[in-house]
């Protein structure tokens, strides 16, 4: 037991010496050093893959069907709602189906495959070994080709190096995958598959728990913009396919100026099969994993809107490889999987720019057109009203839908650049990409990853082109508040002139035809016309009275305030003298005041004797300038603060709270 130790002591400090060896380029942090490609993958790792992964769960007794145990394994993390997102997407087809060729499963030409092996010298010039496969396939027909042994087969060349590409992934082609992944690629493919229907964004490296597993994730959200009819809108009922599960956005309410007429809530499309301006939901996903350089599998979903229909290819675009979107020709391979994944980066990365490229200029364009035709001024502004309500809830609309739309967008191209930003600072040192080497693939690599950067920073600058004009939306938005707050403004100025025209006018009409209404007994005068006229003339003079009176009340009422306070001070100071003579709001008005005394006798108690520290007592028996004193000293006392007290008997206490 202690020898065995050893041993595994010596080949890790033997493998942590030759790790510090290696170029400044591959080394990571320091407490925990990067192990380079080479030493992680060694070539011809052997690894068993007879079996898939549903297989293997139902020789243990396992319960479900394929997709239930195509989620079952203890690695994996996968969680709950992540499971269930493609599961209601495979809703209503079954393996059976698949193998039967019953509907879709049978009709659909939408994968892809090629598989050879090379010689061993990994020589692009080398085909290598192809197994001979009838492009394109059919779900049924992928089940068939993937159950076949990968490896030592009779008939057939190795699959060493295989390519999977489906257009639109449908259920019939995840039941396929499902049923024939090995327990290797299971968790990998399980993910791939979530994120490409989930609309998510991954660009990394990552290993298996076991780390005999390599992983290089690519999965690329984007929007396209199109001119086109308007998609129909589907209930939800039956299967779901890609198309009608990404979501589509009808951008006529920007009023692009492309001879269409502007319609501010984006519902009406004009006539039937009119084509309008839209922007479709499209992802390409890529995801290679495997042992090592030598035995690795690639699997690429990507939309239909992207590449086209694969049915609908010649043979000749069969002869090239469409993960790279037909780039490269597939009797002239890529052998090793880094140098794959990272040109199909490039490849991809590049698309997804030009289409940013066209929506950032649609945008701009939109919104400074929209921007400079409603300036908001009151010089430019409709004469009437209704105009003008009109005029304001377009604008409104306008700008809930363009900043809705403007977040949206900048926050999948946000994604974007981060996820790019994150591998290349953790994960691409994990490659083993060293810029000293003079190997042929590693020079390729290195110039594709140069590449890359240059588009990401076109990214990142699409960016702040963002940015702009969602701060010119935002400073629209806020002409538009002030707007409304000005419009308000003279509602309510209009408002009170009506309301000035009623109150002064109307309501003395209407109140003396109420009083010559009555009965003629109860009115002191004639009925006539002439009486008629002075009442609603007396009624008018009144109300500009009673207003007058009003408005001069109110502007008065800080001085009665302050007058009243100014005879509540002269009542207290007469009672602090002792004066006996009647006070001047008993005077003016008939009531008396509390005295001092009477307020402040009650207060001198025992306790509160005992609570006052630090007292000085003055007593005074009616002298006219001792009192004068004590009056003094109560207004000193009542400027800082201080407590003034008056016993039962009239004398006078001054208590002074010391700290």
């Amino acid at each position: 037991m202690d020898k065995s130790c050893t041993s595994r002591q010596k080949k890790t400090r033997k493998r942590h010496k030759h790790v510090r060896s290696t170029p400044p380029e591959l080394a990571g942090s320091i407490d925990s050093p990067t192990i380079s490609w080479d030493e992680q993958f060694p070539e011809h790792r052997k690894i068993s893959d007879r079996r898939s992964h549903v297989e293997w769960k139902r020789g243990y007794n396992s319960r479900g069907d394929d997709l239930e145990l195509f989620c079952q394994d203890a690695e994996d993390t996968t969680g709950t709602f992540e499971v269930e997102e493609w599961k209601k997407f495979c809703h209503g087809v079954t393996l059976s189906d698949v193998e039967n060729g019953v509907g879709a499963a049978g009709e659909d030409r939408i994968v892809w495959l090629d598989d050879r092996t090379s010689g061993g010298n990994f020589d692009p010039k080398d085909g290598g070994k192809k197994r001979k496969i009838a492009n394109p396939l059919t779900a049924q027909e992928l089940q068939r080709t993937l159950a076949e042994p990968r490896f030592d087969h009779e008939m057939k060349p190795d699959a060493a190096r295989r390519l999977v590409y489906i257009s639109d992934l449908s259920p019939g082609c995840i039941h396929a995958l499902a049923s024939t992944a090995s327990s290797h690629q299971t968790p990998v493919l399980r993910k791939a598959i979530h994120k490409y229907l989930s609309f998510q964004t991954s660009i990394g490296f990552n290993t298996s728990p076991s780390g005999l597993i390599f992983q290089l994730d690519l999965h690329l959200p984007f929007f396209m913009l199109k001119k086109e009819t308007a998609p129909e809108k589907t209930s939800g009922d039956g299967n779901l396919t890609i198309a009608t599960k990404r979501d589509w956005t009808n951008l006529s309410f920007l009023g692009f100026p492309d001879g269409k007429t502007f319609n501010s809530e984006g519902k009406d499309q004009g006539p039937e099969g009119m084509e309008v301006w839209g922007l479709h939901e499209a992802q390409i996903s890529c995801v290679v994993t495997g042992s090592d350089d030598s035995k690795w599998v690639a699997y690429g979903f990507v939309d239909a809107e992207i590449d086209g229909i694969l049915a609908e290819c010649d043979e000749e675009d069969l002869r090239f490889d469409p993960i790279t979107s037909r780039v490269f020709e597939v009797h002239t391979p890529i052998w090793r999987p880094r140098d794959y994944w990272i040109k199909v980066l490039e490849i991809r990365i590049g698309q997804v720019r030009k289409e940013w490229d066209d929506i950032l200029y649609f945008l701009e364009k939109s919104v400074d057109i929209y921007i400079k035709e409603h300036p908001f001024t009151l010089s430019k502004r409709p004469e009437t009203a209704p105009e003008r309500s009109v005029e304001m809830k377009k604008a409104f609309d306008w700008t809930v839908q363009a900043m809705a739309l403007l977040d949206r967008v900048s926050g999948v191209l946000a994604d974007t650049v981060e996820a790019w930003e994150t591998f290349k600072k953790r994960d691409f040192k994990e490659m083993g990409y060293s810029r000293n080497s003079k190997a042929l693939n590693i020079i390729h690599a290195l110039k594709s990853l140069k590449a890359i950067r240059n588009t990401f920073q076109e990214l990142q600058n699409h960016q702040k082109r963002l940015k702009r004009i969602s701060e010119s939306c935002s400073g629209f938005s806020k002409r538009l508040a002030l707007r409304l707050n000005v419009e308000s403004k003279e509602v309510a100025d209009q408002s009170g002139s009506t309301s000035e025209l009623t109150v002064s006018v109307l309501y003395p009409i209407a109140l003396a035809a109420a009083i010559f209404s009555m009965q003629p007994g109860a009115i002191p005068f004639d009925l006539t016309a002439r009486s008629f006229v002075l009442t609603i003339g007396s009624m008018i003079v009144m109300v500009y009275i009673i207003r007058f009176v009003n408005k001069r009340a109110l502007s008065c009422w800080p001085l009665m305030q302050t007058a009243f306070a100014k005879c509540m001070k002269k009542e207290r100071m007469r009672d602090f003298f002792g004066g006996g003579e009647s006070s001047v709001l008993q005077s003016w008005f008939g009531v008396g005041v509390p005295t001092t005394s009477s307020a402040y006798g009650d207060r001198i108690s025992a306790i509160d004797q005992e609570r006052v520290l630090g007292t000085s007592v003055l007593r005074g028996h009616g002298n006219p300038i001792e009192l004068q004193s004590i009056a003094i000293r109560v207004l000193r006392q009542e400027l800082w603060g201080l407590r003034r007290l008056r016993t039962n008997d009239g004398r006078y206490t001054t208590a002074v709270r010391t700290p």
